[in-house]
């Protein structure tokens, strides 16, 4: 630990690591940084430096080398709750250091480390493995299963199922925690809606965002549900009312563990998809979900 630590200083005296906040003087010169170099898509990385849900934290940091940016790491801070805990959630999105200089590309991780927060990195390279191992990230395995949506025409709805995406409608139902979610994903990428009977008692609150298989398959992809048990115990009312409200023919979801998943069952077609991503600083009781962070991984 002291050997790092001495490193690290070594570095330090030629290195800088700033955070960079939206309205910083550094913001844009970071942009006209990233809009030269080929290994990131510009359009897409400055639609998430944009994204800001906690303000105390930076969208970005920069590595400097004699005051010339020659790193980049993409952040999205947020508050998020774990059976009834908060905390302070960052998930990493990018991460770009110029090729003479990648011997030091983990600095850019250290004022991140400091915080204590719970870090997620959903869109790792494979052979950054041993990069994240060093820095003492667990990987995981995180599945994702795309269901494909059979033909339920001739289902009727006997029980009055309903989708809800009026705001009043919705927000009138959600607890604190929820609505402030919803408030949270305005942007018009994210689908909201209520999944409930019409003059029932339990529902589901659902942000979902819609994707295209093969450029053609219009899939809906579920990122966050408050109760998977209601969608499962009536997930062919569920299916029907999605496909035909949103036209979509697959349904997507993201997991850990396939317990948690909604579309585990035998009497649907599911493709699954393994992917390793890893986390730091993990709480000892932890929910999964793919909100506040990139949408497509």
């Amino acid at each position: 630990m002291r050997y790092k630590k001495i490193i690290s200083q070594k570095w330090a005296s030629i290195y800088q690591v700033k955070e960079v906040f939206l309205k910083d003087k550094l913001y844009q010169k970071s942009l006209n940084y990233l809009k030269k170099q080929n290994h990131l898509d510009y359009n897409k990385i400055k639609i998430l430096n944009k994204i800001n849900f906690n303000k105390k934290f930076p969208v970005f940091n920069v590595l400097l080398h004699k005051n010339v940016i020659v790193g980049f790491l993409g952040t999205i801070f947020s508050n998020k709750i774990s059976f009834n805990r908060r905390y302070v959630n960052c998930n990493v999105h990018s991460w770009l250091v110029d090729k003479n200089h990648r011997v030091v590309a983990t600095l850019l991780f250290e004022k991140i480390i400091e915080k204590n927060c719970t870090i997620t990195v959903l869109s790792s390279l494979p052979r950054l493995h041993k990069i994240f191992k060093k820095m003492k990230f667990q990987k995981i395995n995180m599945y994702y299963n795309l269901t494909l949506i059979k033909k339920l025409s001739l289902l009727k709805n006997k029980n009055n199922f309903t989708l809800l995406q009026q705001k009043a409608r919705i927000t009138n139902l959600l607890d604190r925690e929820n609505t402030k979610i919803y408030n949270d994903h305005s942007n018009e990428n994210f689908i909201k809606f209520i999944f409930c009977k019409k003059n029932g008692k339990s529902s589901s609150f659902i942000v979902a965002n819609i994707v295209y298989k093969k450029k053609f398959i219009k899939t809906i992809n579920i990122l966050y549900c408050s109760n998977k048990n209601y969608i499962k115990k009536n997930i062919q009312y569920f299916l029907k009312l999605v496909s035909t409200e949103f036209s979509v023919i697959m349904c997507g979801e993201y997991f850990l563990e396939k317990k948690e998943s909604i579309f585990n069952n035998k009497n649907y077609i599911n493709f699954y998809k393994k992917k390793e991503i890893y986390l730091k600083n993990r709480p000892l009781k932890f929910k999964f979900n793919n909100l506040y962070s990139e949408l497509e991984y």
